[in-house]
Formats: C-alpha cells, sequence, structure tokens
C-alpha cells in the first residue's frame, strides 16, 4: 500500500526521491496526486469566461494585458493584476484542495512574472513575488509544489497555454534557450533547499505548430536545462516532456547524464479534435496506450507526472471516470496533477463539460472592454 501525505491538518512531510517516486521518512512510497492551479500566473481567457473569438475578443494572456496597458498603462495594469492574483488564488483555496484528499499541486506560471523582455537574462526586482506565494499557500494546507514553466520566452508552441497565440520562437532562438536555461538556474537556486517544491516541471506542452517533429530541439533545450539547473541544485527532481510522439526519442536519462530525471504527459483521450468521445475510446486509451506508456518506462526507474488529464464529459461518467484514472495512475506509480483547480462561470453554474473542481456560486459577468478601472478592482476583488 501507498501512504498518502500532507493533508491541512498535518506538518509537510520531507519526501526523498528514490528510484521512480518519493518515499517518506519511514522509506513509505507516497503516492502525489493533486490539481493543477490554472489561469493564475498565466492566463487562459476560456478560463475567466471572456470572450475568445471577434473584435471583442481575446486570443490568450497577451491580448488582456495588451488591453490593460492601452487603458490604464502599465504601472496600473500591473496592479490590477496583482488584485486578480491575490483572489484568484486563496488561503482557502488551498485548504479546498487538501480536503478533496490531495497533497501536491502543479503551479503553471508564465516567464515574464520573472524577467522581462527589455533585461532578457536579468530578474525583475519583485521576481519571486508569485512563485513564493504559491509555495507559502501550499506549505500552510500540507500541500507540495510543482512548478511548471507553462509560457517560455520566445513561446514554445502556437497554442493558448503558452501565452501567445501563434508565437514558436524558442526552437530556432539561440537567445529564448538561453534565457530558459538562466530562468530555472535563478528558480532552483531560490527553491533547491525547500521541502515543499519537490519538482521543476521545465517546459509545458513543447508541440511547436503540432505537426513538426521537435524531438531533436527538444532533447538540446533539455540538457542545456538540466545542466544549468545541476549547477546549482543536484537534487531536486525535473520532469522533462512528452513530444506529440511521446518520450521514447528521451531513451534513458541516466544515459545522457541526467540525474533525478522523470518524464511529463498530459492525456486527454477523447476530448479535442474529431476523436471519439465515448467510453469506448477510454477503455482502448486504458487497455493500450498506457500499456505502451508503461513499456516505454520500464527499466529506466525514472518518475513519471501525468502533469494534466481529465475527463469532462458527465454523460461519460464525468467525476467517477475522473477518479477512476487517479485510482489507475496511482497503481501505476506515477503522480498525477488534473486540469483544472478552478474557473470563472459568468452564470456561477458548473457546464454538463466540466473543468474544474470548484467555481463561483454567484453570478459574475467581466466586461474587460467597458468597465472602469474601479469596476475591475472590485469585480477582481469578488474572486477571492
Amino acid at each position: 500500500m501507498c501512504a498518502v501525505a500532507g493533508s491541512s491538518r498535518a506538518q509537510l512531510t520531507p519526501l526523498t526521491l528514490k528510484g521512480s517516486g518519493f518515499v517518506d521518512a519511514q522509506g513509505e512510497r507516497v503516492t502525489l496526486l493533486g490539481v493543477n492551479v490554472g489561469n493564475w500566473l498565466l492566463l487562459e481567457p476560456w478560463m475567466l469566461a471572456v470572450p475568445t473569438e471577434g473584435e471583442q475578443g481575446f486570443a490568450d494572456q497577451h491580448d488582456i494585458l495588451t488591453l490593460l496597458d492601452s487603458r490604464f498603462g502599465a504601472e496600473r495594469a500591473d496592479a490590477l493584476l496583482d488584485v486578480y492574483r491575490v483572489n484568484w488564488f486563496t488561503e482557502r483555496d488551498a485548504a479546498n484542495i487538501a480536503e478533496f484528499g490531495m497533497n501536491v499541486i502543479r503551479v503553471p506560471f508564465h516567464y515574464s512574472l520573472l524577467t522581462s523582455d527589455e533585461g532578457p537574462l536579468e530578474l525583475r526586482d519583485d521576481a519571486f513575488e508569485w512563485l513564493d506565494r504559491a509555495v507559502e499557500l501550499a506549505e500552510g494546507a500540507g500541500l507540495y509544489v510543482i512548478l511548471d514553466l507553462h509560457g517560455a520566452p520566445g513561446g514554445q508552441s502556437v497554442d493558448m497555454p503558452a501565452g501567445r497565440v501563434g508565437e514558436n520562437e524558442l526552437w530556432t532562438s539561440e537567445a529564448h534557450q538561453e534565457r530558459v536555461a538562466s530562468l530555472w538556474r535563478a528558480i532552483a537556486d531560490r527553491y533547491k533547499d525547500s521541502d515543499t517544491v519537490i519538482a521543476y516541471d521545465l517546459l509545458n506542452e513543447p508541440y511547436g505548430d503540432f505537426q513538426t517533429d521537435l524531438s531533436q530541439e527538444l532533447i538540446a533545450v533539455m540538457d542545456r536545462t538540466i545542466r544549468a539547473v545541476r549547477a546549482v541544485d543536484p537534487e531536486t527532481l525535473v520532469f522533462v516532456p512528452g513530444q506529440i510522439s511521446g518520450i521514447d526519442f528521451y531513451g534513458d536519462p541516466r544515459d545522457r547524464g541526467w540525474t533525478n530525471t522523470g518524464f511529463t504527459e498530459h492525456f486527454y483521450p477523447g476530448i479535442f479534435g474529431a476523436e471519439e468521445r465515448s467510453l469506448r475510446r477510454h477503455a482502448r486509451f486504458v487497455a493500450c496506450e498506457l500499456a505502451v506508456r508503461r513499456a516505454q518506462l520500464e527499466g529506466k526507474d525514472a518518475p513519471f507526472l501525468v502533469g494534466e488529464f481529465n475527463t469532462i464529459f458527465e454523460n461519460l461518467g464525468g467525476p467517477t471516470l475522473l477518479a477512476e484514472y487517479f485510482r489507475r495512475y496511482a497503481d501505476e506509480g506515477w503522480m498525477t496533477t488534473m486540469w483544472a483547480y478552478r474557473l470563472h462561470r459568468n452564470d456561477g453554474k458548473l457546464p454538463a463539460d466540466n473543468w474544474t473542481l470548484v467555481t463561483n456560486a454567484e453570478p459574475c459577468a467581466f466586461d474587460l472592454h467597458g468597465m472602469s478601472y474601479d469596476e475591475r478592482v472590485r469585480s477582481f476583488e469578488r474572486l477571492g
């Protein structure tokens, strides 16, 4: 049996990486299961229930920040974002996650939180304000933290989660690749002695244009980044992400000189594109695709994180099916963080296709184009 460490009523237990997973002070294997705190330190417009299409739509975080800067100036826009961040994830939210029986959060963040484009290798004066806040809130609730670079310098894919739709320059830019490595070195130096921060998820969904095979470019970027981390932090677990084709192209991390290195992927069977949305699709995924991943991991003694997953469709079982995935991943010895803890709904109701553990209980709509500054402050305060 695996122990489940951490709760809002228990002190956070230091963990030690042993083989493909963590153990506690008694040498008992710890099952890590939790959730992503999405739309907090990198905005995804669909999670804030603002329009994503048309003239009034926001395609990504860049669109939202551009509007705020143009209407209120950079300084007031930053202050407004602080109000948002204070209220999107609070002490009560961390406690809620522990009450769900979870013990870890994955914290997606955008690189601009720590460094600006004007000084690409220089940290902002307030660089660690929000990552420190995430660690503090998690620790208070007995939750471990996985830090996730969700939006990288230059952009690692053309998709919304990277922060700017259509931007995909990381793979061809030496400067951006150096910024990723430099950024992670600074983060590792900050949290290398933390019992709360148990892993660095080095790059979220490095999918490029969703067609080009970037496996060799990804290996090079990961090698450079891991070596930068290990220059200051020899111990903390790092996760290298799968490409669209999976993880097999990496081989054994130890053969590359990568220590304390695991793999991470995101599994969304039957959700995107023209995929069949049925229990049969999930059955094939469990019986076939998980077996392939199990075989690819065999002999590597490497941790594996299912960094994002969800089932969303209530007519396919909803929470029951989601709980079954949590159980199956735990049986494999894998760590799991579902997407996502919270999203905002204008009507205050959970939709039939449910991505979230919690949402607002009362109607609350955002008109980012029309609201005055004070109105936005009040609306963001209501998020808390």
